[in-house]
């Protein structure tokens, strides 16, 4: 599992040491690092130094998809106490021998967020 932030042009780690603090130590604290990518030439984005998550089941990916929320910048409007600032990306990977499957998650700036249960 990847999170990552694109906030004013930059590209931030949402998992940098995910897997070492509490999620009581993240909220409303900015622990994104901010990271380097580049575009390889058949058109795929390389971030370097991206924080991969080993996940194992889905309350592992629920509770890193925490972290990474509490991380990502949002600002109250007047339509929304939570309103996004920046666009996020969650990647989930699954591979065997076989192939590999990719799953992303994207949050759009400005848009509603959504409700868990």
């Amino acid at each position: 599992m990847e999170y990552i932030e694109i906030y004013n042009d930059d590209v931030y780690d949402l998992l940098v040491d995910a897997n070492d603090i509490s999620l009581k130590k993240t909220k409303n604290m900015r622990l994104n690092k901010k990271i380097k990518f580049s575009i390889i030439p058949n058109g795929d984005i390389n971030f370097k130094n991206l924080t991969k998550i080993k996940i194992n089941n889905c309350i592992d990916a629920m509770k890193m998809m925490v972290v990474g929320d509490k991380r990502k910048s949002v600002s109250p409007t007047r339509m929304n106490a939570q309103s996004s600032r920046s666009h996020c990306i969650c990647t989930i990977s699954y591979e065997n021998k076989y192939n590999e499957m990719k799953l992303n998650l994207v949050d759009l700036a400005g848009t509603t967020k959504s409700v868990r249960t």
